[in-house]
């Protein structure tokens, strides 16, 4: 499998929980998409965020597994300049970023 390219523009887009270990998808609207479908907690959402050198929007969703949040929420002022929360508990999720990053529940 051919190692997907680094971000080099500020329109980089992460999606955690959706198709592939930080698999390139081609363009998706003028913006670059990185798939993490094996980021299904917290912990492994942000070590999928320091694989990006620049700001990215992150698009997380999901339910409650009774895990702590923090290395998440302590990696989002660093590199996420956006987040869009879908499903499960999207509210709960965006409440907790909500002054560390622009946010929006879909």
């Amino acid at each position: 499998m051919r190692e997907a390219p680094r971000p080099s523009c500020n329109r980089s887009i992460i999606a955690a929980g959706l198709g592939a270990r930080r698999a390139f998808t081609p363009w998706v609207g003028g913006h670059l998409l990185y798939n993490d479908s094996k980021a299904t907690n917290p912990h492994a959402a942000a070590t999928a965020l320091r694989a990006f050198d620049e700001r990215v929007v992150l698009i997380a969703g999901g339910y409650e597994k009774g895990l702590r949040r923090d290395p998440l929420l302590a990696r989002i002022p660093e590199v996420v300049r956006g987040g869009r929360f879908v499903r499960g508990n999207a509210e709960r999720m965006a409440q907790e970023v909500q002054g560390l990053a622009a946010v929006e529940v879909v």
